[in-house]
Parts: C-alpha cells; sequence; structure tokens
C-alpha cells in the first residue's frame, strides 16, 4: 500500500491466524519505513468501550447509556410501508418502516424519537414491536408519529434516531386505551425534548458532564 504511516487500535491483529499485532506492526515500519500510532480504546468507567458493549446496552433498553458510548443517537432507517392506517383514523397518523433481519433492535417498547425526512428533522415517539393491539400484527416492526408533520411518505426512505425509554409494549383493552396512552406519550415525549433546550432531542450541556 506504500503507507507512510499507520493508526491502529490496541487489539488491532493482522496475519496468519492474527498472530500480527501493534508490537510487530512497529517493528516492521523500523525496518520498511512507515511510522505506526497504537491508539488506546476510550473508556467508560473501567470498562473499554467497544461494540460488544455497546450492543448490550441496545440489548438492555438504554437508549441514553448507548447514545453515550456511541457519540451519536442509535438509529433505524427504512423506507416507509403501507400499515392498518388506524393510527390516521385515531388522529395519530404513523409512519412504518420494516427494519433488515440484521439490525439489532431494542426491547420492544415507546421511544422518544426523531425522524430526519429529507434533510428536516422532525420529533415523534417510536413503538418497536409488534403492536399486540391490533389483530394479526406479529412482525417486528418500527412504527412513528411524527409530531408537527402532514404529508405521505410511503416509499420514502427515512431515519429514525432514538433518544429516551418511555414504557415497554403492551396490549390495551380497547382502541380508545390506545388512543389515550398514545396521547399520553406524546406529551411525555415533548416534555423530554423541552428539557433539552431547543427541542432537538440533544442533551443540555448539564447533562453531557
Amino acid at each position: 500500500l506504500q503507507a507512510e504511516h499507520v493508526a491502529v487500535g490496541e487489539d488491532f491483529r493482522f496475519g496468519y491466524e492474527r498472530k500480527g499485532n501493534p508490537e510487530l506492526l512497529r517493528e516492521m515500519g523500523k525496518k520498511l519505513g512507515f511510522s505506526v500510532d497504537v491508539v488506546p480504546k476510550e473508556m467508560e468507567g473501567k470498562r473499554k468501550i467497544s461494540s460488544t458493549f455497546i450492543r448490550e446496552e441496545i440489548q438492555k433498553g438504554h437508549i441514553k447509556k448507548a447514545n453515550h458510548l456511541l457519540g451519536y443517537p442509535y438509529f433505524a432507517c427504512g423506507t416507509v410501508v403501507h400499515g392498518k392506517h388506524l393510527g390516521s383514523r385515531l388522529g395519530f397518523a404513523t409512519i412504518n418502516i420494516t427494519p433488515p433481519p440484521e439490525k439489532l433492535l431494542p426491547p420492544f417498547g415507546v421511544y422518544v424519537t426523531q425522524v430526519r425526512i429529507d434533510g428536516r428533522t422532525y420529533r415523534g415517539v417510536t413503538n418497536v414491536g409488534v403492536k399486540p393491539t391490533i389483530e394479526g400484527e406479529r412482525l417486528p416492526g418500527i412504527e412513528t408519529h411524527i409530531f408537527d408533520f402532514s404529508g405521505e411518505l410511503y416509499g420514502e426512505r427515512v431515519c429514525v434516531s432514538f433518544f429516551d425509554f418511555l414504557r415497554p409494549e403492551q396490549k390495551f383493552s380497547s382502541v380508545e386505551a390506545l388512543r389515550s396512552q398514545v396521547a399520553e406519550d406524546e406529551q411525555r415525549a415533548l416534555a423530554y425534548f423541552e428539557s433539552c433546550g431547543q427541542g432537538n432531542g440533544e442533551p443540555r450541556s448539564d447533562e453531557k458532564k
């Protein structure tokens, strides 16, 4: 590759049976004329920040913690597909995306989210799961009620960023009970964004410390 400088992590391995390590790379650099930087792992307390650590936090539903470790909000992208249109009839239109099978999802439940559409960001609440109140819904999906947005998005690609967990997914005794809960979820999400300042979902400066 005719490299002049190589930067690797401290757990970098290469070559046959992954026997090459940063120490060997430094020795090779002296002989072959390239410099080497070995970058230490970022730490969270006494634990190294790794993809395994982040996946564990997502699987536990610790979205705030996962976002802190990632350095950006956990997100899921997909193409908007048709649902059962129940939300529109209840007064809270939603968009549905089906994540790819390999996408790691947080526990089923309702989350404070933002949706990126054509370069603009909208606040919302998102249900991850199988919508148990609706008969016949069994495939895991991501359904988002977007605040202050109107228009059709079918076939559009959107990205949903997750900020906080609100409650587990649950089955309601009636559609009316579901409507009431969604209204409450919306108010709690709006309160979250207000607490962040500017309504952009980013933590306040004192939350970053």
